[in-house]
Order: C-alpha cells, then structure tokens, then sequence
C-alpha cells in the first residue's frame, strides 16, 4: 500500500504574523514560486491537529502488530472535497476518506459531533411527544481493572445494565433512556475505569415525593449494587436537568440537558491516553492493544422506552455514524447552490491540508440556498 494518497511536491514553510501577533502558515513551491494555500475550516479547527494524531496512531497501531489498521489511518483524511462559492470564502465538506476506526482522532471528532446531534434530536421528540417530561443524568461505575480484565468488565457494565432495567423502581419511573459505555486510565497504577453514562427521561411527577416514584441516591447505589453482584458499595453519581427558575428568571434545566447530551455523546475513549505528547510509544502501544482487544464487537450504546421509540421513528442509529460529513449542521451549501467544488490532500512533508484542485460545479442550479429551495 502506498504511504499516502496525494501526490506531493516539496514545500517550503513561511510563517506570517498580523498585526495582532497571531502567526498562519502559508507554503510556497520553490520549483515555480507558487504560493500553495492550506486547509483553513473555521468550523473545525482541529481538523490538522486531528489528522496528525491519526497519524501517531497509525505509527502506534502498527508497532502493536495491527498492519491493515495501521494503513487505514494514515490513509484517513488525505482527501477532502469541499463545496465552495465562487469568492472562496464560503465553504463546507462535502465528502471525505475516513478510517473509521474506533480510536481514530479524525473520526471520532466528527462522529461525536454527529451522536451528539442525534441524541438531541431524539430528546426533542421525546419532549414533544410526551409534553411534562424531564432528563435525570446517571453515571454508574465498577471498579478499576487490569487491561487484560477490561474486555469482562465491560460486559459486566452491560448485563448488569439489563439487570437495572429490569427492576421494579426503574421500571416504573424511568420512561427511556440512553446508555454509553465510557473508559479512562489510571497511568499512575496503570488500570483502567469502565462506566456508563445514561439519560433517564421520566416525567415531571418523578421529582413530587409523595408520589412514591423518585429514586434516592442511596437506592441507586443499592439497585447498582445488587445489579452487579459486588460485595463493595459502587460510586453512583445523579444529577437532575430539571431546575426550576424563580420569578423572572430562566431555567438552568435547559443548559444541564445539553451538557449531558455532550457529556453521553463523547467517544468511549480519550485519545490523549494513547497518542498524548507525554505517552511513550511502549506506553502507547500497550494502552491501543488493550482498547482495540476490549472495543472489538461492542456496542457501546443502548436506547430504550420512549427514547427508542422516537429514535425508530427517526430511523436514528446511534452506532451507525453514517458518511461523518451530512449530518454536522456545519453550514447551508449544497450541491445545487455550490458553485465550485475544492479538493484538499494531506501533503505529508508539511503535515497539513493543502489546496490541490478548484474546479466548477458542474452540479450548480444558480441563486444561493433559499432561491434554489424556493423554486422547489
């Protein structure tokens, strides 16, 4: 397989400083004098730090002995076409080579922008739905494990899950949910710390006491107990979205919901913990085994009750995560009201996005985005 997918030329790196003291790398093709533009996507700034952490994976993924995934993230996001308007300073992806690969930086940026899209969608309708309902936000834990015991635990997250369901004071409170594995690292002891985080939906009486259905804390913790088997008392964090506001002040129910929303829409890993600056490659190398061994045929997520219901009335996948490009709500260009298409290739010697070709949109109808759908 060949190390990359564009063609390269050599280029020279010139840095220019504004007025304001920000620095921007530009590239010039000392052959011809060509100044070359690079990538710059206002609306996903990361996108070369990303792509140059994919490639530190890629190194790490084939020192652990994982060749063909090592091929598929060098090869992630060499190519990016962009739709454009003809000034040039409007544009926004279009279509994109991605590894997919469940600990690919690239990827999973994108992917948790889409999830996190997604599940607001399906709250939305849950709340439209079944006006009078509000969001509890669950964290449940197990203990920490070695890496060869992660694989178990994380299995042991997802039956004892079932297992809390299926009780009597979840049963009849909860009215759905969403659940997500999430794990982290212990470097100092070197274990690592499985949980689930999960959105309950119940209704507004849940939080009226005398109502017999709110669920205490410390009968989370019991019901989490029981669900496991674990002789020890598991940490059990909960937080309610629901705050009411006082005369003339808003509610904060509506910022926590969306901060949950972000905190369960996050990928299952952090990516620092295996390609961070401070990682040695042995280090790393251990780490990416442990995650590519524990990750590998799992599903991470899970939705029931009223929040499934609307997910299939959607048809939303929240483990499908689709092409990473149509669903970002990143812009308003479409291929009708596009008129040109730009192609950007990661040229290796520089590690950054450059500009490789602008060409017309053979598919633009004229006008901007509201002409063309009102002539529909």
């Amino acid at each position: 397989m060949a190390n990359h997918t564009t063609r390269e030329t050599e280029l020279q790196v010139v840095t220019l400083t504004n007025s304001d003291g920000k620095s921007m790398d530009f590239y010039v093709d000392p052959a011809t004098g060509a100044t070359v533009e690079p990538l710059r996507d206002d609306k996903f700034p990361q996108m070369r730090k990303k792509k140059c952490g994919n490639l530190r994976l890629a190194d790490i993924y084939r020192a652990a002995g994982y060749a063909k995934y090592a091929d598929r993230a060098r090869s992630c996001a060499t190519w990016l076409l962009y739709l454009g308007n003809a000034a040039m300073d409007k544009k926004q992806l279009h279509a994109m080579n991605a590894c997919r690969l469940r600990l690919c930086p690239f990827c999973n940026t994108r992917k948790a922008r889409i999830m996190g899209m997604r599940l607001s969608k399906i709250i939305q309708k849950v709340k439209t739905d079944h006006p009078g309902t509000q969001l509890v936000f669950l964290t449940l834990t197990v203990q920490n494990v070695a890496g060869d015991g992660l694989r178990d635990a994380l299995t042991l997250l997802t039956g004892s899950w079932s297992k809390l369901t299926r009780r009597t004071p979840f049963v009849v409170a909860v009215k759905g949910f969403f659940r997500v594995l999430e794990i982290t690292r212990n470097r100092v002891d070197d274990t690592y710390h499985p949980h689930i985080h999960a959105i309950l939906v119940v209704e507004d009486g849940y939080f009226v006491r005398k109502n017999g259905l709110y669920i205490t804390h410390d009968q989370w913790v019991g019901m989490w107990q029981q669900s496991l088997r674990v002789d020890y008392r598991p940490v059990v964090g909960i937080q309610s979205t629901y705050a009411k506001g006082g005369k003339g002040k808003p509610s904060k129910g509506a910022a926590a919901a969306a901060a949950a929303v972000a905190e369960a829409a996050k990928y299952a890993t952090k990516d620092a913990e295996y390609i961070g600056r401070s990682v040695p490659d042995g280090e790393a190398v251990q780490v990416v085994r442990t995650y590519t061994e524990a990750l590998r045929g799992k599903r991470m997520t899970a939705l029931g009750g009223w929040m499934k219901d609307a997910a299939k009335q959607l048809d939303i996948d929240m483990e499908d995560a689709g092409d990473l490009v149509h669903e970002d709500g990143s812009g308003d260009l479409t291929e009708a009201t596009a008129e040109l298409l730009l192609t950007y290739g990661w040229h290796f010697g520089v590690a950054d996005h450059i500009l490789m070709d602008v060409r017309p949109n053979p598919d633009y109808q004229g006008g901007d985005a509201d002409d063309v759908a009102g002539q529909g």
